[in-house]
């Protein structure tokens, strides 16, 4: 009975041990589930977790005196709050990722250093954006040289005379018609057209840094707003462009309202006799642009022959040009031709001397000074675009040596290759202009005009400079550039690690007695300013503005480039953080989660001791 009992039912043991198992299970579950949540209404509102940022911005703001300057400069309240304090806290808009105004004022008010620190709670939206429209832009740009002077008494952010400035222009797209100065502008990183605004900036950079210097915009000129006003009123008279009747049209009620055109140009399909005929029965002067595939009939009788402007444009007129070089162009007159629908023209090729682009120019026979007023126009409207960049671009290099930036170097891309802009900034004090040469800029060797591609044929070995990169090799010859006169021109070659040949280009440096070397390597340092532009655009709040005063909009912009510069001093000053991207210190160093204590007499930011044995504190806070 015994033995049944044992082999039919469940042992002692044997129950105790599922009940141990059960309760592991029961207490297993209990930790590894969720709790039961409830929701409730708090009596006062939860306080956010102090960070590094306002500190390390607020003393970086005190080591530059940026509070003593805006005194000296008259500015010190504004809608009862100091113009200090609005300034500072406008500068935070690019460290604190805000996305407007409206944005940061929300971010600030929540702030618990700023708060303690300059009374962040009681900013207002509309009292941040009317104080940004109140200060100018040379204003704004007098307190960026102001920081850069400072930053020329310390070596560890001064400028260098081996370091390099480079200029460079950057598009920003807003799509907003009612902007102030906004137009239609291409940007080049994402091919598309749209509404926007080009700023021209420029920066510093050696093999150790490089920062940010000065900016301003390109805005309409008085003629494209003319011929903005003049778009709109031919949209208003039902006038299109396209139509040749209509174009006609326009013409009339030009000279009708005593607006007439001081030129004509013509173009494509408009180079035809109803608008010739037209611009001649009301007085105007006319010059046309010739199609490529246009046939001309040069010669009379049985030498009559027809050529085509692209076999024109090919021509060799050593002997046959005019320089214009305050424009930077030459003129040659071919003679007289025979032009369907056109009858008798005189023919001219204009070179350009920067890339040695032609065009064809068509115009009645008339003494040469006269065409060459018309050729002059042309060219005048044609480069009022390209000329207020180059303009513009000199006033900032200007505005870099009078910060005491020391460089002896300039270096831009290649659409900056124009012989008077070169000249102009070897004018300001830089000892040599680095550029990358165009293919089509005649040059002369030994004595003969020659093309970029013609030259290297003249160059029998590229060599590796002594003690340089080893997968880079020069060649250089010493040709003249109209304009400028002796220039070097230095051959490049670079190769990946496998020895493969990956890129091959000219540059041209003003400087013949310049090394290879350094010349490539001042070109190389050209693409610092794209760096920055990229930075500011993804971690400085760059285009994030959204304002009709263009005093707000510059100096959003300004600010972009001015909290840049602070990050990278804070990097520049602080040796434990050489390392790291301008991203890893923003988001490591300014969101630093930090203890605030709070005085009679001051604010206490407290960090924690890792982070001060790991990354350490800017000079400027000690």
């Amino acid at each position: 009975m015994t033995q049944q009992h044992r082999t039919g039912s469940i042992s002692r043991r044997e129950r105790a041990r599922q009940a141990k198992a059960k309760a592991r299970e029961r207490h297993r579950q209990a930790r590894q589930g969720w709790k039961r949540q409830q929701a409730r209404r708090t009596d006062k509102l939860p306080l956010p977790t102090p960070q590094a940022r306002g500190y390390l911005v607020g003393r970086f703001w005190e080591e530059f005196g940026l509070t003593a300057f805006l005194t000296g400069l008259g500015i010190r309240k504004f809608k009862g709050l100091a113009a200090s304090t609005l300034l500072f806290i406008a500068l935070l808009f690019g460290v604190m990722n805000a996305h407007s105004v409206s944005d940061l004022t929300d971010k600030v008010r929540a702030d618990p250093v700023l708060i303690e620190l300059c009374a962040a709670n009681v900013v207002e939206r509309k009292q941040l954006y009317r104080f940004l429209g109140k200060l100018t832009k040379e204003q704004y740009q007098a307190l960026m040289a102001h920081v850069l002077r400072q930053l020329q008494a310390d070596p560890r952010t001064a400028s260098r005379p081996d370091g390099v400035t480079v200029g460079d222009e950057t598009t920003i797209l807003k799509w907003a018609k009612k902007m102030p100065g906004i137009s239609w502008v291409f940007k080049a990183s994402e091919q598309r057209v749209g509404l926007g605004y080009e700023v021209v900036s420029t920066c510093y950079a050696d093999g150790d840094k490089f920062y940010s210097l000065f900016c301003d915009f390109r805005l309409p000129t008085p003629e494209e707003q003319k011929e903005r006003e003049q778009a709109r009123k031919r949209k208003e008279l039902g006038l299109d462009q396209r139509k040749i009747a209509d174009v006609a049209r326009w013409l009339e009620h030009q000279v009708a309202e005593g607006d007439a055109p001081e030129l004509v140009v013509l173009a494509g399909n408009h180079l035809g006799h109803p608008l010739v005929s037209k611009s001649e029965a009301l007085g105007l002067p006319w010059i046309g642009i010739s199609a490529r595939r246009r046939v001309y009939v040069l010669g009379t009788g049985r030498q009559a022959r027809q050529v085509k402007s692209n076999a024109l444009l090919k021509g060799d007129y050593q002997r046959q040009w005019h320089e214009l070089k305050d424009e930077g162009y030459r003129v040659a007159f071919l003679g007289e031709a025979t032009a369907t629908t056109l009858g008798r023209v005189v023919l001219l090729v204009v070179e350009c001397l920067a890339d040695g682009e032609r065009q064809l120019l068509v115009a009645r026979p008339d003494k040469e000074t006269v065409l060459l007023e018309r050729v002059q126009l042309l060219l005048a409207r044609q480069a009022q675009t390209d000329n207020t960049k180059l303009h513009l671009m000199l006033d900032l290099l200007r505005q870099g040596r009078e910060a005491g930036i020391r460089t002896e170097t300039a270096t831009f891309d290649r659409w900056f290759y124009a012989v008077w802009f070169i000249r102009d900034v070897l004018a300001l004090g830089f000892k040599r202009v680095i550029i990358k040469a165009k293919a089509n800029i005649p040059y002369l060797y030994q004595g003969q005009e020659m093309t970029i591609e013609e030259l290297k044929k003249q160059v029998t070995e590229y060599r590796r400079a002594p003690g340089g990169e080893k997968r880079v090799k020069f060649a250089s010859l010493k040709v003249i550039q109209p304009g400028l006169g002796q220039v070097k021109l230095v051959f490049v070659q670079e190769f990946n690690r496998k020895g493969k040949l990956t890129q091959e280009y000219v540059l041209m440096c003003t400087d013949p007695r310049y090394a290879n070397d350094k010349v490539w390597r001042a070109h190389k340092l050209r693409w610092r300013i794209e760096e920055i532009y990229r930075e500011v655009r993804q971690n400085h709040g760059f285009e994030e503005f959204h304002c009709r005063n263009f005093n707000a909009i510059y100096g959003h912009v300004a600010l972009s480039f001015l909290s840049h510069l602070c990050l990278t001093v804070t990097r520049l000053m602080t040796p434990k953080l050489h390392s790291l991207t301008l991203g890893e210190i923003k988001n490591k160093v300014f969101n630093a989660l930090v203890e605030l204590v709070s005085t009679a007499h001051e604010v206490i930011v407290c960090f924690t001791k890792e982070f001060l044995e790991h990354y350490g504190l800017p000079a400027f806070c000690t």
